[in-house]
Parts: C-alpha cells; structure tokens; sequence
C-alpha cells in the first residue's frame, strides 16, 4: 500500500479550525514563533482568495541543532552546514523566487513580507509549503508520497488562478536534521519499487493538467 499524503493533507486542512492553515509535514520543524509572528503580521487583515504565504524550508546537517532564528540559520548557511531545501536532490522544488535576497537580509526579529511572486516560468517546478485558507484548491489525492512530485498539480490550479505568493522573511521551516544528497548507487531493488509509482503519478498529473486547462483561460508561463 502507498501512502496517500495528499489525502492527509486535504484532511488537515478541511477539518482545521482556523481560517489560515499551514499544511506542513512532519518532519519540518517551524523556527520560534512562526504562527504567533505570523498572526501578528496579518492582524486585522481578512484572508483573501488568491492570495498565500510561503514559509521557506531549509535541511541542515544531522550533527547540528535545528536553528530557531533566522540569525542562527543564516550563521549555519554561511558555515556550509544549512541549505534551502533538497537543493542537491531537487534544486527546483525548492529554490523559491528571492532566495538570494532573503539570505543577504538580517533577521527582521519578527515575521514579515519579503516580495510578491507567482508560481510561473522559471518556477514552474516549484512546490512551496505555504500558509494559505481552507478554500484554496485541494491536492490531487491520487497521487502518492513515493510517486513524487505529489504537489505539482495543486500549484499548476494557483498558476492558472493567478495566485499571488508572499514569501514571507523572519520565518522559515528546518526538515529534520540531515542534507539529502543524491546516492551515488541505488539499488535496482529500490528503482524497480518506486519506478511504477513514479509513472502513475506522471499519468496522474498529466490527466489532471488535461482537465485545468479546459477549465481555466490558459496561462502558458505556468507552463507544464
């Protein structure tokens, strides 16, 4: 059986409580006071439609303590032991618009708007993790963890819907400790275990992106 993350998340999200949600895994660790800084930022201001928060992610390395702050963050970054995420397995799935800007700012020491954005060509291929309402479009819930790439048709409906991005500054998120690097050998075992899921998510995605496009006025820089 593959794990259905995307129906976690429509779940979690659906059924929360709040009007703004943060659908994180649970191997990424908030920096202090993500949700209080966050809250402040945005008080008096009514959640709109279109319009989500992007909470960087970093990984650091296994032996270090998972920073709190941006200082202490940026300190491991400049050290050579924290990177933005999957930056030596996927460096597009996570390098987000403004990286070189929010790396050269110092901690604004509360949370804060970095730049505007959309989730367009050069950065079609970006999966953000991101504050967001519980209207937003849902995950594609076929899709499986091992088969990868399992938010890419979520963020293709925003692309299409004209979303806005807000990367936020002062807030981030750190996966569990440990830089993944990419093996220099992997076992025919485990390409022949994730090689099918792999191709029924890239089936999965391209029926989906089919239906969008007849939904939605074409916008060829979300490309495909």
């Amino acid at each position: 059986m593959t794990y259905p993350i995307n129906v976690a998340r429509n779940v979690a999200r659906t059924t929360a409580n709040t009007s703004r949600v943060l659908v994180s895994d649970i191997e990424l660790l908030p920096s202090a006071r993500l949700a209080s800084g966050f809250m402040e930022m945005v008080r008096q201001r009514p959640p709109k439609i279109g319009v989500i928060f992007v909470v960087p992610v970093f990984e650091i390395e296994s032996n270090e303590q998972p920073p709190a702050t941006k200082l202490e963050l940026l300190a491991a970054c400049h050290a050579g032991l924290a990177v933005y995420f999957h930056r030596f397995l996927c460096p597009h799935c996570q390098r987000f618009p403004g990286l070189t800007r929010w790396m050269i700012r110092p901690d604004p020491g509360k949370v804060r708007p970095l730049i505007i954005t959309r989730r367009e060509y050069p950065h079609h291929r970006w999966e953000p993790v991101f504050i967001g309402t519980r209207e937003d479009p849902l995950y594609t819930e076929e899709m499986s963890w091992e088969g990868k790439q399992d938010k890419m048709a979520q963020m293709f409906e925003m692309c299409l819907l004209n979303y806005r991005l807000v990367v936020l500054d002062g807030a981030f998120l750190v996966h569990t400790p440990g830089i993944k690097r990419k093996a220099r050998k992997i076992s025919v075992a485990t390409q022949e275990f994730f090689r099918p899921h792999e191709r029924r998510n890239a089936r999965i995605y391209q029926r989906v992106i089919k239906r969008l496009i007849k939904q939605y006025p074409i916008n060829r820089r979300c490309s495909q």
